[in-house]
């Protein structure tokens, strides 16, 4: 070997050191740049997630709020189921409401001429789809163990849901 052969030998080692330094420093600054992203999005994840945890215990507690309502609600109805017909609870007289109109009907063969007054029963509610409301208490309700059918009879008769198919297969995942 001559020593042009040599030299050139060095010139490219020399240089294949010089761009491998220089790969190994942008490799190294792209693992920052990368890591520095990454740290990024988990602050916005845990800020999300911090903030979501924040309203679900605010909704708890509104929802804690009104079911301490409904049973005091509960109790009174049951404390004026108890008093006498046509006086409040403190025994003083008050006009009976009346719960659905009152018609004249034609008397039923052999009753007297007069007639007879019949009340229409009031139609019932048309079921809803699901509020934000009832989609949060299913799966509350799923988180806490209830069944898929204990989960169904509540939104149906505490939301009045009709078609309770599609939020229950999206809370217990089917």
């Amino acid at each position: 070997m001559s020593s042009r052969d040599d030299l050139s030998a060095d010139v490219a080692t020399r240089i294949a050191e010089v761009v491998e330094a220089e790969l190994r420093k942008q490799v190294a600054e792209a693992r920052r740049r990368f890591d520095d992203e990454v740290d990024e999005r988990l602050r916005g994840l845990r800020e999300m997630t911090d903030a979501l945890l924040e309203r679900a215990a605010s909704v708890s507690d509104e929802l804690d709020g009104l079911a301490a309502e409904l049973r005091r609600a509960a109790a009174d109805a049951a404390d004026t189921t108890n008093a006498p017909l046509g006086g409040d609870l403190n025994g003083g007289p008050h006009p009976v409401p009346e719960t659905a109109p009152r018609v004249l009907s034609p008397a039923p063969a052999g009753a007297p001429a007069a007639g007879t007054i019949a009340a229409d029963p009031p139609p019932p509610p048309e079921p809803e789809p699901p509020s934000d409301a009832a989609r949060l208490v299913a799966v509350e309700m799923a988180l806490a163990g209830s069944s898929r059918d204990d989960v169904d009879r509540h939104l149906r008769s505490a939301y009045n849901v009709g078609n309770t198919g599609d939020l229950l297969d999206d809370v217990f995942g089917r």
